[in-house]
């Protein structure tokens, strides 16, 4: 016991250290500079706690039943990729991705305002964990201050961190920098290593838990040890070698785990190219993310796969700057600072390179690992320029132009991410070839009851991509929209013929049948067949329940009513469903607690407190009727019959 509360203390002391370490005035600005630093970061990003759900939010959190299931998903969640339980895809392991947004899920629901606040938080403590680094390797407060305030501020980064799904790129970069930091204070804690409990093996422990955590947010983690090999030749220090041991066995590790988890396969995504059809692209890559680190406008993240050929000037121009950059590191291989920023941005860009196939040939979302480099080489800059009196001016004057400039422009950027129509717009402008854009944006005007000429754009993207089975469900839709139900259904058959176990086209087509056309046996067969091959549609499960009530199959009702609100326990008119299957088997208790259920999840929902104040009523509870009947006339519900029967009881 007294062994654990000694190590805990060593764990405060690892990260209080900075500042306990630091003289009264020191400490004064190290505070000044972590205060300014996280104002930054929250003032810049503030705008995008509103957001909604893009893009692959859908999958990941809405539609994704594994982070609703709570503690009991937990195991699954570290044994199967993020995507297992969405699309099947195992294109990335990044458990701590999903626990994350299982405790958001746990907090917050299904209200993206928690979900963007994580977001902003891990950001955050990112920049923080960049200063912390800047201040061992180089022992300069106001160096260390501006790599990490600029890399709080820079709009390149707005898709990591306005875009909800692009939380991995500020976990892997605050547990990997962490991760550093704690192998530094290891380095220089060896001294202890006699001592049953010194502070080097709080040190060692935390750092490989930290490592583990980068590794477990995403795949690029596993370029830490190159890291810190690049540190120790760039500072000529030589290698912990226990230190080194230890990262080097939590790499293995994960290694070996994730190859279990996928049973030895990489990804399951087709590599349909080679690495030489993909190397011009690699400096196209390079000669656009230089230009977006320093000149950061027209940001978007539908770049696409695209392939290009090696008559094509952008291609020599990235190529230069290759060329140029080694050169560079060469003449300044002597000067640690420099060849250390250059090496760790060339070194944290090879895993997102594209010399294994990548679903993009870039994106400005995998430049937030390798920029903490630019911005080393930015704030030396900077730094050199105010320490020299006759420059002084203009140094403030380019931190002020740059604050300015670059927080202004990551505000601007975010607008982009907080309304889904306007950010599929924006990313047709710079993709039109976009089927997924074109069938999105559909998506995103059916959600919110716009009018637009669906047809068109749907249309534009079958000519795209004639393959995809999504489009033609939401041209189905359409159809649908326009009164045009057989024609519906006949599309939401093409969807399956193209992908059999597209479970939302079954029940689309179940829903018209129903709905519509009103053959429910018809209905019944289609929603059957959609919640086989989808069993998170929770839709389907509601939509049986009802017609097996409409049939008088209670049970059969009831078990298909439970199963839905078993995958979705936020539908909230599943649970008013509920309710009134538990009344007509008579069982009122049971009712009120499924319309109370359905009431705390939308208190708006009307005809839910007219059910409760009819169930009351059946119990002979008068004035909890009458209350609810007030409170359903208060949101405009009508029952004369049953405000007749009240009146009594007033």
């Amino acid at each position: 016991m007294h062994n654990r509360v000694v190590f805990m203390r060593f764990c405060v002391l690892v990260l209080f250290d900075p500042i306990m370490r630091l003289h009264n005035s020191k400490k004064k600005k190290l505070i000044f500079c972590i205060v300014a630093i996280v104002l930054a970061g929250l003032a810049v990003y503030g705008n995008s706690l509103n957001g909604q759900f893009v893009w692959d939010d859908k999958q990941l959190i809405q539609d994704n039943p594994t982070i609703k299931d709570g503690a009991k998903a937990i195991g699954y969640i570290f044994a199967h990729s993020l995507r297992a339980s969405s699309d099947g895809s195992t294109t990335s392991f990044r458990p701590l991705q999903a626990f994350f947004y299982m405790m958001d899920y746990s907090v917050w629901r299904l209200n993206a305002f928690g979900y963007h606040l994580t977001n902003v938080i891990f950001h955050i403590l990112a920049a923080l964990a960049v200063f912390w680094l800047g201040q061992l390797l180089f022992g300069d407060v106001l160096l260390s201050f501006w790599m990490a305030f600029l890399f709080v501020l820079h709009p390149v980064h707005t898709e990591a961190v306005a875009y909800i799904s692009g939380l991995a790129d500020p976990m892997v970069a605050f547990f990997m920098c962490l991760s550093f930091c704690l192998y530094l204070k290891g380095d220089s804690a060896l001294f202890h290593r006699n001592r049953a409990l010194s502070p080097y093996y709080a040190y060692y422990v935390l750092m490989c838990l930290s490592y583990l955590c980068a590794l477990l947010s995403r795949e690029n983690g596993l370029i830490f040890p190159a890291l810190v090999l690049l540190y120790h030749y760039s500072f000529k220090k030589p290698v912990s070698k226990n230190l080194f041991i230890g990262v080097v066995v939590t790499s293995i590790i994960y290694i070996v785990w994730r190859g279990i988890v996928f049973k030895g396969t990489i990804s399951d995504m087709p590599v349909q190219t080679t690495l030489w059809q993909r190397t011009p692209g690699m400096f196209v890559a390079l000669a656009n993310y230089i230009r977006l680190l320093l000149v950061p406008f027209n940001l978007h993240m539908e770049y696409g796969g695209l392939l290009f050929y090696w008559n094509e000037p952008k291609i020599y121009v990235g190529m230069a700057l290759f060329i140029g950059g080694l050169i560079w590191i060469y003449r300044n291989r002597r000067d640690s600072l420099k060849f250390f920023a250059m090496g760790w941005f060339l070194v944290a860009l090879i895993p997102l390179s594209n010399i294994y196939a990548l679903n993009a040939y870039m994106a400005e979302h995998w430049l937030y690992m390798p920029s903490i480099g630019f911005f080393l080489l930015a704030a030396h800059g900077i730094v050199s320029l105010y320490r020299k009196q006759e420059h002084r001016i203009y140094a403030v004057i380019v931190c002020a132009g740059l604050t300015v400039y670059y927080g202004g422009m990551t505000i601007y950027q975010n607008s982009f991410w907080r309304d889904p129509v306007r950010f599929y717009k924006r990313m047709l402008e710079f993709n039109p070839e976009s089927a997924r854009l074109y069938t999105n944006l559909v998506s995103e005007y059916m959600k919110a009851g716009k009018e637009g000429d669906y047809l068109e754009l749907l249309e534009k993207a079958i000519e795209i991509d004639p393959t995809q089975e999504v489009i033609y469900n939401n041209l189905g839709i359409a159809y649908n929209k326009m009164g045009m139900p057989e024609k519906a259904v006949e599309t939401y058959q093409k969807a399956i013929a193209l992908r059999p176990e597209y479970g939302l086209a079954y029940y689309n087509a179940g829903i018209i049948y129903a709905d519509v056309l009103h053959d429910l046996d018809k209905a019944v067969e289609f929603l059957q067949q959609g919640v086989k091959r989808d069993s998170s549609l929770y839709q389907g499960y509601h939509k049986l329940g009802l017609i097996y009530l409409t049939r008088n199959r209670r049970d059969e009702a009831l078990a298909m009513l439970k199963k839905a609100v078993e995958i979705n326990p936020d539908a909230w008119e599943v649970y008013r469903s509920l309710g009134y299957c538990f009344m007509l088997q008579g069982d009122v208790q049971r009712a009120i607690e499924n319309y109370k259920k359905a009431f705390e999840l939308n208190p708006g929902y009307t005809e839910v407190c007219g059910d409760l104040a009819i169930a009351y009523y059946s119990q002979g509870q008068f004035s909890m009727a009458v209350e609810y009947y007030d409170k359903a006339v208060a949101i405009g519900y009508q029952n004369p019959q049953l405000m007749k029967a009240l009146q009594p009881y007033r």
